[in-house]
């Protein structure tokens, strides 16, 4: 219960309580402060001020005490009765009048200054004061009370009649003050006994009510009673410097007007705390302000009628002591049918009789009931129904007598959600092993045609190679008798030749793609730089007929084949060198760097690109983007490096703007003596 106490009164988590406990700890000491400035002005100042020291100015004073007190006690006023109204609470009725009344006696009492008439502005100033006071008194001596006033409508109305009984009190002293109750100033002489009397006693009543509600702050820690008990103070001490001001105006009564007009403030920031820890709570501010003054009996019965969960009490008899309204909906037994009864005759099953009586008596080993067990069994309804329960035993002694509570949870949708899960796990996890064995079924099957397509590629070609050197040379030896046959014959023979060595490039190039799966050789590391500088030298001469500049950074060691990386880097380089531009110079840059055990390799040059949608295509066998008489070749150059990369483990990809360039980024496993 502490707990739920707790949370109701702070409402704050986070770096809330620690910004909130800076502002306590800063302005806790201010209404003392308050205090010992106007003791000292009191004892230093001379008994006759000089004309340096006075200001009273009527339109100040009003103006001051409208933005600093009224609107503030409004607030309250209104905050305290909304509480009320949905409660019933007698103390948020006489705070509510309490802060009611201390507005209008400020306000009204500094609206009816003039010339003269100096002890109707105290006579209404102090009875309305010590009216407040005692309002404010009556509110902390009833903040425990259990006592709840009627209905809400009947509310509605108390209401009403107490804040028009506070408005007339204070309408009749403005008007009659002056005829039926004694002088409470004299202008030659000053306050009077009975006025001082007045002021005194309400100047006692605030300072200790704040107490009190400071005491009410000690044991809930809330941010409304806090702030609300310095206000009652600061107001206490301003009423001091008007008990002790030797004339209107002084340097004495200013400081008590200023520690009323800074209580103003402190009952708006009490405000302000609450609306804040209502917004925490997600509930409406005066639902938060009743909680604020509930008696902890109240919490408990608030709490235990409001949860979902059954709450039982029972003697050491197992009687019912206390049968909340979630145990009548769970188990059918009206309240009155239940009190006086035995527990187990009334929800236990009888096959199940003797798991709950267990439960209970079940002592620890030191041979003390347990202070809190929870157990799961089965419970019956008055139907006859039978439903599985989670119930949570606590054991403690009520003027030693010992009681036990137990706070039980209708599981049955859990057990179902629980059974549901189950049912689900085992039949996604049916699916997922058939999938599984589906995919490597399969894989198995892809990578058996895929074989079966490197072998025939492997087969189709080597075949189509002899009937084609065939080809090959019966049109050389035309090509020598060439002057004995006539122009069409001679266009015709150069034409078959020139096909039958094309479909020899094509027949080499599918060979070169074809054994990259099936002459498999193992893994070694290898030095990526002399790889490059290999295949450098071989590509020297066509590197030099373009004028192309090779800049090679440090590259690593990765695990691969030596001669398929070197086909690797042969096909990247001589792409870059056939696709240069020739109104600017080539520069090919080859560069890398390691991340998570990998080496990402770039290739970059500043040759013609290409557009990128096209960047899937360029990696498929025999696609190309340009024709054979623009840029000659097989277009399988890339598919070959593909390939590669992925026997490798590794990927390829491509960056590339239309006329600026292109960059090749491979990522290869690194040797594991480099990772």
């Amino acid at each position: 219960m502490n707990s739920a106490t707790g949370e109701i009164q702070s409402g704050n988590s986070g770096k809330g309580p620690k910004k909130a406990g800076t502002l306590r700890k800063l302005f806790g000491p201010v209404p003392f402060l308050f205090f010992i400035l106007i003791l000292t002005l009191h004892f230093t100042l001379p008994d006759r001020l000089g004309p340096e020291l006075m200001f009273d100015s009527f339109f100040v004073v009003f103006l001051l005490n409208v933005l600093f007190v009224f609107i503030s006690s409004f607030a309250v006023a209104y905050l305290a009765g909304r509480a009320y109204t949905g409660s019933g609470n007698i103390s948020l009725l006489f705070l509510g009048t309490g802060a009611l009344a201390i507005g209008l006696s400020n306000c009204l009492s500094s609206w009816l200054v003039q010339p003269g008439g100096e002890n109707l502005v105290v006579t209404v100033h102090n009875c309305g004061v010590l009216l407040a006071g005692i309002l404010h008194f009556e509110g902390a001596v009833f903040a425990s009370s259990e006592i709840l006033l009627g209905t809400r409508r009947e509310r509605k109305t108390y209401l009403l009649l107490a804040y028009a009984f506070v408005i007339a009190i204070l309408l009749l002293l403005a008007l009659f003050s002056q005829k039926i109750l004694p002088l409470f100033f004299v202008p030659s002489i000053g306050p009077t006994p009975v006025r001082q009397m007045v002021l005194g006693s309400a100047m006692i009543l605030f300072a200790v009510t704040g107490f009190l509600f400071l005491a009410r702050h000690r044991r809930s820690e809330s941010d409304f009673y806090y702030w609300y008990s310095l206000a009652l103070l600061l107001f206490a001490a301003g009423l001091l410097g008007i008990f002790l001001q030797r004339a209107m105006g002084g340097p004495i009564g200013w400081a008590g007007r200023s520690a009323q007009f800074l209580a103003g403030v402190f009952f708006f920031i009490a405000v302000l705390r609450a609306f804040k820890t209502a917004r925490t709570r997600k509930s409406a501010v005066n639902e938060v302000l009743f909680e604020i003054f509930k008696s902890p009996r109240q919490l408990y019965a608030t709490l235990v009628n409001t949860t979902s969960d059954a709450v039982i009490v029972i003697d050491e008899q197992e009687r019912v002591l206390l049968w909340n309204p979630a145990a009548e909906k769970m188990f059918g037994y009206r309240v009155e049918e239940a009190l006086g009864e035995s527990l187990f005759r009334l929800i236990s099953p009888e096959h199940h009789s003797g798991t709950l009586d267990r439960a209970i008596r079940t002592r620890s080993e030191s041979g003390v009931l347990d202070e809190s067990r929870k157990i799961e069994l089965s419970a019956k309804q008055k139907s006859g129904e039978i439903f599985p329960v989670e119930v949570s035993i606590s054991h403690a002694s009520i003027s030693k007598q010992p009681i036990c509570t137990l706070i039980l949870r209708d599981i049955t949708e859990h057990k179902r959600a629980d059974e549901e899960i189950r049912e689900s796990e085992a039949k996604y996890r049916r699916l997922f092993d058939e999938l599984e064995l589906r995919v490597k079924e399969r894989t198995a099957e892809l990578e058996l045609k895929n074989q079966e397509l490197q072998e025939f590629a492997f087969v189709a070609s080597h075949d189509l190679t002899e009937p084609l050197r065939k080809i090959q040379t019966f049109g050389s030896m035309l090509g020598k008798v060439s002057d004995r046959l006539d122009e069409h014959s001679r266009d015709y023979v150069s034409r078959m030749v020139g096909a039958a060595n094309r479909m020899q490039e094509l027949l080499d190039a599918l060979l070169r793609y074809s054994r990259i799966g099936t002459r498999v050789r193992d893994f070694i590391p290898t030095k990526l730089d002399d790889i490059v500088q290999e295949v450098a030298t071989d590509l020297e001469v066509s590197i030099l007929n373009v004028g192309a500049r090779l800049e090679i950074g440090p590259l690593a060691t990765v695990m691969g084949d030596p001669h398929q990386l070197r086909q690797l880097f042969q096909n990247l380089i001589a792409n870059a060198v056939k696709y240069h531009r020739s109104e600017v110079k080539t520069i090919i840059k080859i560069h890398g760097e390691e991340h998570e055990g990998n080496f990402h390799l770039l290739v970059e040059d500043n040759g013609i690109g290409f557009d990128e949608k096209y960047l899937e295509k360029i990696f498929q066998p025999f696609q190309r983007l340009h024709g054979r008489k623009e840029y000659p070749g097989t277009g399988i150059g890339l598919a070959i490096c593909r390939k590669i990369v992925g026997r490798h483990g590794g990927t390829i990809t491509a960056r590339s703007v239309p006329g600026k360039g292109s960059t090749f980024i491979v990522s290869l496993p690194m040797a594991k003596k480099e990772r």
